[in-house]
This record gives structure tokens, sequence and C-alpha cells, in this order.
């Protein structure tokens, strides 16, 4: 799962970098986050698709279909790929977070307790999750989901889920790809791509 992360970047400097990968993206907007230990329900940073451009938002992270429904903060890529409806929601409304690292808990051995761990990728000051954002009903609001998957080899030995994992290098055809392309280029990132995780206190 993807429970907090962060992202240091704010949107001028963020934007910067964006336009650089995405030469669609047109617009940002500034927002008041934390950048640290983002957490369900708070605004977090996401570049959407609005007509042929791209735009650099904030949303609100979790979405909730009905006041009855609960938070949905991270779907599972195996439910959209197996649920007609969630797979046409996901090929509609993908976006893409941005993130510095995110943290997962590791239960330690022999108690009860559970360590926070700061995961990053060493080398890439940025990566990005895919999502889908939802435009709410009677609302300009934005609200998101992340797409989680499988751990690779390295996220295995913290926790039994990750994030999807895009690096700089493989968004440029994200908003092109076909539905089928798409859910086929969510799995664990590469083994061959070193990650790095750091005890830390939240």
């Amino acid at each position: 799962m993807c429970g907090r992360f962060e992202n240091n970047y704010m949107a001028a400097e963020l934007f910067e970098k964006l336009v650089k990968i995405f030469p669609s993206i047109d617009s940002y907007e500034d927002i008041n986050f934390n950048p640290v230990n983002i957490a369900p329900t708070q605004q977090i940073q996401t570049i959407i698709k609005e007509g042929d451009k791209l735009k650099l938002v904030g949303t609100n992270w979790g979405i909730k279909f009905s006041d009855k429904s609960p938070l949905i903060f991270n779907s599972r890529i195996e439910t959209i790929k197996e649920k007609p409806n969630w797979r046409d929601l996901f090929d509609i409304n993908r976006s893409l977070v941005v993130m510095t690292a995110f943290y997962e808990w590791m239960t330690l051995p022999m108690s009860k307790k559970k360590q926070p761990n700061r995961i990053s990728i060493p080398g890439r000051n940025l990566f990005f999750v895919p999502a889908i954002s939802i435009k709410m009903k009677d609302s300009d609001i934005y609200c998101t989901s992340l797409i989680t998957t499988t751990p690779n080899r390295f996220i295995e030995q913290i926790h039994h889920r990750m994030p999807v994992i895009i690096t700089e290098y493989n968004t440029h055809n994200y908003f092109n790809y076909t539905v089928d392309e798409l859910i086929e280029k969510c799995r664990p990132l590469q083994d061959s791509i070193p990650m790095k995780a750091e005890e830390i206190n939240l």
C-alpha cells in the first residue's frame, strides 16, 4: 500500500522540471501542503489531462463515491484489471502523482511494533505514481486514488504492497497509452533499479 509519502517540490520549481518531461504541460497551481508525511485527505500535486493539455493541480488524496462508501486512497491494479468499471475509470481518469519518497511501516522481529521507513530511489530526485483522479459531482475539486501493486524484491522485505512507480524516462506516453498498454505498465518497479530504505521517526 501507500499510506504516506513525500514531495519536496513547491509548484513553481516542480513545474520547471515537468516541462522538460511533458512538453504539453502548460500550467500549474500553487497549493498549501506539508511536503513531508503527506497523508490521505490532504492535498497532493497531481498531473491531470484536460483536453489536449496537461496541468499540475492540487487534488484531494482519496476518493469517496458516496456518503456511505469508504475513502479509497489506494486502488489495486489487480482490481482495475479484473473489473470493467474500474478499468474504464482508470482509462478515462488517469493521472500521475509526483513523489520524492514514500513511507512504509515494517513490523519489527519479535515485536508488534512497526517502524516507519522512508523509501527513495537513489539518483532520481522525483518519480511518478499512476493514479485515478476524478472531478467530483457538482464540484471543481479533483479527488485521487493511487495505484498499487505487488512488491518487488526490495519492498517485499518491508511490506506486501507498493505503489506503482514510473520514472521520468518512462512517462512521455503515459497519457496516450491504450488502457491495455496502461495496465501492462503498472508493474512493480524493476529489481534492477536500486531503492533505499531509511528508518525514520514520524
